[in-house]
This record gives C-alpha cells, structure tokens and sequence, in this order.
C-alpha cells in the first residue's frame, strides 16, 4: 500500500489533471491507482466499523492505526476535486471507486473522540505485549493510546523509545539486505516505509539505499525513453524527485546527470503533447463556428448587422487562434471558413442599406412634430425647474427660501397636479420646521423661568439639556439664535452649578478619606458604596457647558479613579473568595490562594499562610510521593500514571555505561575457573619450603620441561591484593600438586547468572538486579566476602538509573547497601574472599550480617510496596476543601462517617492525616498547615493493604516496617 507522502503527491496529479485537460495522458494510471487505494481504505473502514459495533475497539482503532493511518489516509483522498475526479472517470470509462461511507467515518471518529485515562484496558494489552517482547503489538496498541490520550507524555516517550529500537533493528536488517544486493534492499526499504516507523532520513545507510532505488528507478526510466514511453518515464522521474527532497539526497554525478536529462526530455515531451493537444482544440472550435455558419447560409437566414458582425469577429478569433500555432491549416476548412467570411461581410452590407432607410422616415415624422409642441415644452420645463429647486432647498432646509420661492411660482402653474403636490410638499417643510422652532422657544422659556425662580441644579440641567437636543433638530439658519440665546442662560446658572459641583466633590472626598484596607472587607465594602452615591449625577453637570474649572474636573477625575480602583479591588476579592471555595480541584483551590494573598484586603495571617504553601510547592504529585514514596523525590512522576508503570524491575536495555559495567563483572577471571591445589614440599633434607594451599586460574598442567605450571596466587607468599602469575613447580621444591576443589564462589557465579545478566542474542537485560540481591543474600555456599563484593558491584551498576531497577519500591535496599558499607563493603576488591588478611578481617562480620539479611526478600518487598501504590493512585484522592487562614477546615459537602481528609502537617511540613470525620463530627488527627488544601481518599486504605499482603503472602509483620505513611498505622 502507498504511504502517505505518496497518496498526497498522487492526488495532487489528480488535482492536475481536473484542472488541465491537456494532461488526459496520466489519466488511466492514477485513475487505476486511486481506485485501488481507496477500495483498500473503504475494506478497512468497514473492518474497522464491523470491530467497533462488535466491542473490539482495541482491535478496530490497532488496524485503523496500522500505517498509512486510516483517518490521515482517507482526509487525503476525500480532496476538494474527489466528485468532480469521480465524475471525469465514469464520464472517460476509467476506474472509479464510491465514495466513504460517512456513517462508518463518525464511528470511528467517534471511538477516537471517546478519550482513555490511564487506568484503560489498553495500557493492561500494552504491558502484555511488552513482557512477550512483542514489539509491533506494543508500537501499535501505543500509537492506539498516544491517539486517545494525547496528554499521556510518558506514553509519547514509551513509543518513541520503542520506535527507534525498531528502526535500529531495521536498520540492521537493511544492512543485511544490501549486503545481498540493491534488490533486497529496495524490498526492504519498501517493507520499513509501509510500516511507519520514523528512520532518520540522514542516517547512512537509509541514504545508501534511497541512492540505489533511486539507481534503479533511473534505469527503468531510461528504458522507457529508449521505448518512447514519455509519460511513464514522466512518473518516475517524479517519483525520483520526491525520494531525493524527502530523503536530502545527494545523487552521484552520472546519476544526477541522467535525471537532469531525462527530466529535460519528460519536460519536452510534455510540451509537445500539450502543444498538440492545445492545435487539436483550436482547428475543432473553427470548424465548429465554420459549419455553424454554414448551416445558416443553407437555411436562407437573414441575419442583422449586429449579430453578423458578432459572429464574423468570433469566426476571425477562432482562425487567429488556429494560425498562431504555426501550423498548416487542412485547405477544405480554409475554403469553408474564407466562404463564411463572404458571406457575413453581405450580411452585414444589407442590414446596413435597411437601416439608413428607417432612419430617413423617422427624422421626417419627428421634425413635424416639434414645431407643434414648442409652448408644451416650455411649460414642461418651468415646472420642472421649480421642482428641483424646491427639493434642493428643503434636502438643505432653507426656510425662508423655500417660503419666497413658493411665492413666486406662478397661479397658473400651480394648478398643474405635479406641480401642486410639489407647493403643497414644500408648505408642510415650512410648517414642521416652524414647528421645531417654536418647541424650542416653549422649552427655553420654561428654562428662563425656572432660572428666575431658583429652581435646582437637577431641574435646571434638565431643562438645558432638552434644550440642547431641540437645537440639533433645528434648521440651519435658526440655530445661530438658539445657540446665543442658551449661551446666555448658561452664564446666569454657572456659578450655582460650580458651587454644587464643590460641595458634592467636598463630601465624596471625605467619604474617600476612610477608604482604607484595614478597615476590614465589610466595613470597605459600604464606604465604597457610599462614594459611588456621593458622585452619582456628578459627570452629568460636568458635561454641560460651560466648561468647570480644571481643578474641579481633576478633583472628580481623581475620587471616580478612587472609587474604581476600590470598587474592583472589592469585586475581585469577593471573585477570588468565590473561586476560592468553589474551586473544582486543588490546581485551582491553589492559583485563587496565590491571587487572593496578593490583594490588599488580604490580611496579614492570609498572605503568610498562603506564602508557606507557595514555597511548599505544593502539587498532586507530591501529594502521592510523600504519602507513597516519601524517601525517592525523583519517582514521585511515576505516580501520575501508575497504570503504564513497567511490570518488570529492570530496564530493558542497558546502556553503553551500564554494559560496560556488566562485562566488567563477566569477564572478572577471578570468579571463573579458579582452583585450589595443595603443594607437597618435597621431604628432602634442608629444604625450607612447606606443604600449602594454593589457587589456580585454570588447571595446573605439565609444560615442555616436565614441571608443573600455571597461572597461581600463592597466599603464602602474596599478602597484598591477589595477583595470579605465571609459575612452574620441579620435584626439588614439591614433589606433587594435587586439585582440592574448584572454588563455592564459582559455583555461585554460574548458579547466579552473573555473566549473563544481559542476554548474549537479545542485548537485553534478562537479571532484575532486586533479585540477585535476594539471590546473593540467600546463599550459604559462598564466602560472605565475595557475596558482599559482588552487591556493591551490582548496586553500582543500578545507581545508574535505580527508578527503572525499582529500587523506589524497596526501602530496606538503602538499608541493606548502607550497613555493608559500616561493615567496610565498599573497600572490598575482586578476589579479596581469597586474600586471607581481608578474610580474617570482613568474613565474620559480613556473614553474620548476610545471616540477618536473608530474612528479608527484597523484589517481594518491591512488588508489595508497588501494588499498594498502583491501587492507591488508580483510586485518587478527591480535592474535599481547605483549612482557613485560621485553622478552620472548610469542606465543600459533608462526607459519611470515617471520611479522611489528607493535607500538609505544619509540623513536618509534609503531607499527613489531618482530619476523620466521626459519630461526633470532623476528629482532628495531626496541626494542618494554614491554607493546606484537604484531599479525601474515596477507597479503604486497610482493605487495600490487606489485600496486597494476601496476595504478595506477606504477613503484616513482615511489611510493617517499610509502610509507606499512607498506610502505616492501620
């Protein structure tokens, strides 16, 4: 199946050759392509529908998924031209496909849109798929989930991981392949981009192999110039072109050379074709117009000047066309057209002769007619002349024009009907226009009176203020004497207008004086109030004219800023306060805490409190790693997904550090194939050596001379650090060397797996580290000293990443590694179990350690401590209320009976049990921090952990020690 890259760049050809007729040439092979492709996609929608009705969503979205993407595929090929494309190929008999049915489209999209948590099944099939190490299941349940769970970042970084391990796999399979030949390769690069793995164009091998299908591509291209099969050499050299864009490709000089050729060679085969093509369409529309023309004349039609010339200019267009080419145009279509142009030229001879006789007759009549209506037309004009200045002065409202104009117009033209409507139009002008006038006469002398009688500021404001809209209303020339008349009111009223101003002003300044944030939130609430009341009406008498002083308006402008300012200081406190208790989660509990300690009515205790919890930094997720894993800050992230958490304890690949560190500990020649001998001193008299013990790496063999040789650590005579040399033995010094035993502590490497933590075909671990521990730790028959020495080893090697290693889930690990350390672990070296100094000084003590150790088995202990976290964190904790600035809880609904309620401590300035609510009402169980916000745990902690023990089999004395707090004291 074609990838996406190559369904787009098949459809914008499609899209060419909607558009372009000339490019019909290309039409059957995309047609047989898209209808291919889209037959596949339909199959696959309607499997994928099939599934989802049948309750296989797992399945339906995994093959939806399966690359090229199903809804990425079908939005390509559902393009803006796809029924116009339709239509082209039932029109031309090339195959087609129907189009998608759109109710298996919304189901699907439909099971997208649904959305996963991380509790999902398919986070369950996705670690199944893991421990069989079926990587293609995993990366297409995780494409499935990366779809559905967009914000899942661990998720992303699961796949991307999976991926590239993929692509390096793929890589080396391609490698292989073109070991074989550029065939297999170009197979196999074929089988890597239908599966969607994202291989790094830049990669080298990924370039050698592009070069080569590129190579081979080139060839076939070649092959068809030779053939002269133009338009399909035209799609590979596409094809190669798009390959090397894609891939920053840089051809070899012969091979771009070849493509620069045959792209020049497509290119003018292009052109000639369509060249061709354009003549074709040319020499059809002139014969077209020729017989359409020819079929007139031979029905006898007379045609009319204009419509012959219309037809000679399109038959003159269409030869012009035709000849622009350069071409010979076939002489029987030369006769026909040269014929037709004949015939239009008389065509258009005699419509010409008929006209200029109509156009006698007519002048003749129309002069006889003028010299009857000479006084008619000069009546017909005066009134039309009054007509039009009428309209004129009353669209500009000039009254006293229009009242001298209607004056003049004489009696007798007035009785004409259209110039009486005119007069009696122009008489109802006049009287509205008085009649505004004399509204605005009435209202200023109710203003005069009210002004002499002392009437007040309101009144008085009004007034003027009617006055002042009449005046708009007014015409023109009116306006002049209003104005002058309200200015001269306006003077009387100014001075008892300011002093109102000031002595409203005065008082809100006072009111204003007690705005004060420590007066407390009700106590500023009402002088708000107050000051609001006190400037209402205030801006109006500002408004009118005349102008107030400045100092007034500054004075206003400065109390109304005032007012604002307290009055949403106010709004929003009480906005806070409201988020504040209404807040649907602790995220949002905490951002109005943050905003409501920055405003001022906060009080001191408010911002102090909200203050401890901003440096506490307080959030979920440290909410479940203090409860759940307080000692490990760093896995306190794995808690927000607990579902996808890995069901091993160890990463599945080791790093280039960590891989070193491991063929460290296989390749440690003193853990392999080491024995003890007994060296027989030889009886002879004088001879100052003794029988002893000694160890050999390997057998001790007889070399050339006879002697017995090998590589020996002789205790006796090396009390440093062992070190294994080269030495032969004669029957002078030891008669004999005879094998005791090959050392416990290689019995114990090869029992243990030390040398194949990572497995040899794999390069995968295949060792939890947790269980070496365990391993190492329940051993009797090895030295305490080399059990000792390879923990550290191994410890060393997990310090690299200790959260994939699962050492978070097992507290007594830190333990167990730190009293090896008091017991001088850590100065241990490889062989020292060999060393009697180190043993005389470490053996005791470390086996009486190791004694105590084995009582405790730690990848249980991890496994239990796990379980408690995953059933705690898939349950949640549910965000409940918060505790006051005062210590007073606030909770947002009463809870039944044994409800819990989690916050920070002010002791331990952690999270804790702060509150349970009884029989009695809410217990106080620890000293809340102010402000904490209060988070209820909906499950039973104690039937959790009950459970876990009884399904870990571990006793609850044996778990007691490593609770976590969320569970300790049950």
């Amino acid at each position: 199946m074609m990838t996406l890259n190559q369904a787009e760049r098949m459809v914008r050809r499609i899209g060419e050759v909607v558009g372009h007729p000339t490019a019909d040439s290309q039409a059957a092979r995309l047609a047989q392509d898209y209808a291919d492709l889209s037959r596949a996609a339909n199959r696959r929608l309607e499997q994928c529908a099939l599934m989802i009705e049948a309750g296989q969503g797992l399945q339906a979205l995994q093959l939806a998924e399966t690359p090229p993407p199903l809804l990425d595929l079908i939005t390509i090929l559902s393009f803006r031209q796809a029924n116009e494309w339709r239509a082209y190929c039932q029109a031309h008999n090339l195959p087609w496909a129907e189009p998608f049915y759109d109710k298996y489209v919304r189901l699907l999209n439909s099971t997208y849109g649904k959305g996963i948590t991380g509790d999902h099944p398919f986070y369950r099939d996705y670690r199944r798929a893991v421990l069989k190490n079926d990587d293609e299941r995993a990366v297409s349940i995780l494409r499935v989930i990366a779809r559905l769970n967009p914000s899942d970042e661990n998720t992303k970084e699961e796949l991307k991981r999976i991926e590239e391990k993929m692509v390096r796999a793929k890589v080396e399979t391609l490698i292989a392949a073109l070991e074989k030949g550029d065939a297999a390769a170009a197979a196999e690069v074929a089988h890597i981009e239908s599966s969607g793995l994202p291989v790094p164009s830049s990669h080298p091998v990924w370039q050698r192999v592009q070069v080569a299908r590129c190579r081979e591509l080139l060839g076939k291209a070649d092959a068809l110039r030779e053939r002269g099969q133009w338009a399909e050499a035209e799609g590979l050299v596409e094809e190669i072109h798009g390959l090397a864009t894609q891939n920053n490709l840089q051809l070899p000089g012969p091979d771009a050379d070849l493509w620069s050729s045959l792209e020049e060679w497509t290119g003018s085969q292009r052109r000639s074709h369509v060249l061709e093509q354009d003549f074709k369409r040319a020499i059809a529309a002139l014969e077209y117009e020729a017989q359409s023309l020819d079929n007139l004349r031979n029905s006898g039609t007379r045609m009319k000047a204009p419509a012959a010339q219309a037809a000679f200019e399109v038959l003159s267009a269409r030869w012009r066309e035709a000849e622009h080419f350069g071409r010979e145009i076939n002489g029987e279509l030369a006769d026909r057209c040269e014929n037709a142009t004949a015939w239009l030229q008389s065509q258009m001879r005699a419509a010409e002769k008929r006209q200029r006789a109509l156009v006698a007759f007519f002048t003749l009549l129309i002069l006889a007619a003028i010299g009857a209506s000479v006084p008619l037309v000069l009546n017909w004009q005066s009134r039309r002349n009054y007509l039009s200045s009428l309209d004129a002065l009353e669209s500009r409202r000039r009254v006293a024009d229009t009242q001298a104009l209607v004056q003049q117009i004489p009696a007798k033209l007035k009785t004409n009907p259209k110039m009486a409507g005119g007069v009696a139009k122009a008489d109802e002008f006049i009287a509205r226009e008085a009649g505004l006038k004399d509204d605005f006469d009435r209202k200023v002398a109710a203003l005069k009176q009210t002004h002499d009688a002392g009437g007040s500021i309101e009144q008085t404001s009004a007034q003027r203020a009617a006055c002042e809209k009449v005046i708009a209303l007014l015409a023109p020339e009116f306006q002049p004497a209003a104005k002058a008349t309200i200015a001269s009111l306006d003077l009387k009223w100014a001075s008892a207008r300011d002093a109102e101003l000031t002595s409203r002003l005065d008082r809100a300044g006072q009111i204003a004086s007690g705005l004060s944030a420590s007066a407390g939130v009700g106590a500023l609430s009402a002088t708000v109030s107050q000051l609001e009341a006190a400037l209402a009406g205030t801006d109006a008498l500002l408004a009118q004219p005349p102008a107030v002083a400045t100092s007034l308006e500054v004075k206003y402008r400065e109390l109304t800023a005032k007012a604002e300012q307290w009055k949403g200081t106010m709004d929003d406190w009480e906005r806070t306060d409201a988020e504040l208790r209404a807040a649907p989660g602790m995220d949002e509990y905490l951002q109005a805490l943050a905003h409501l300690a920055k405003s001022p009515l906060a009080t001191g205790a408010q911002q102090e409190a909200a203050a401890g919890i901003a440096r506490l930094g307080i959030n979920g997720p440290m909410l479940l790693g203090e409860l759940l894993l307080p000692n490990d800050k760093d896995a306190w992230g794995l808690l927000t997904n607990a579902a996808a958490l890995p069901a091993t304890f160890m990463p599945s690949e080791p790093s280039a550090q960590e891989k070193e560190a491991c063929l460290r500990l296989r390749d440690d020649k003193n853990m392999q194939d080491v024995y003890a001998y007994e060296l027989k001193a030889n009886p002879r008299a004088g001879n100052p050596l003794r029988t002893h013990p000694v160890f050999s790496q390997g057998l001790i063999t007889r070399d050339r001379a006879g002697d017995e040789s090998g590589l020996i650590y002789d205790p006796a005579e090396h009390h440093g650090p062992i070190r294994f040399e080269q030495q032969s033995y004669d029957d002078w010094d030891y008669i004999s060397a005879t094998k005791l035993f090959r050392t416990q502590e290689c019995d114990s490497y090869e029992r243990l797996g030390l040398g194949e933590v990572i497995d040899s075909n794999t390069g995968k671990y295949q060792k939890s580290i947790l269980q070496l521990f365990d391993q190492l730790n329940q051993d009797e028959n090895s030295s305490a000293v080399f059990r000792a020495f390879v923990t550290m080893e191994l410890y060393d090697l997990a310090e690299m990443r200790p959260l994939d290693w699962g050492f978070q889930w097992a507290p007594d690990v830190a333990r167990h590694i730190q009293k090896l350390r008091d017991l001088g672990a850590g100065q241990l070296q490889s062989g020292d179990w060999m060393v009697r100094a180190q043993v005389a000084k470490y053996e005791k003590p470390l086996q009486k350690y190791f004694e105590t150790a084995r009582t405790v088995s730690l990848e249980k202990e991890a496994e239990f401590t796990r379980e408690l976290a995953v059933q705690t964190c898939n349950q949640g904790f549910e965000f409940s209320g918060f505790v006051g600035a005062d210590g007073r809880p606030f909770l947002r609904e009463a809870a039944a009976a044994g409800a819990e309620y989690w916050g920070w401590d002010a002791r331990t300035s952690s999270a804790g049990l702060l509150f349970r609510r009884g029989a009695n009402g809410l217990e106080k169980l620890g000293e809340p921090m102010p402000s904490t916000p209060l988070l209820a745990f909906p499950g039973d902690r104690r039937k959790i952990l009950l459970d876990a023990q009884q399904a870990m089999s571990q006793s609850a004395a044996a778990t007691e020690a490593t609770l976590p707090p969320f569970f300790s004291g049950l």
